[in-house]
Order: C-alpha cells, then sequence, then structure tokens
C-alpha cells in the first residue's frame, strides 16, 4: 500500500516539522 504509506509518511513528517 504505497498510497497509505506516502500519507503516512507526509502526515509524519509535517508533525517533526
Amino acid at each position: 500500500m504505497p498510497k497509505v504509506g506516502s500519507e503516512i509518511s507526509g502526515l509524519e513528517f509535517v508533525l517533526e516539522e
């Protein structure tokens, strides 16, 4: 599920920033 992983990765990246 690349789409789900991408969404999670994006959200985590935003939270980290």
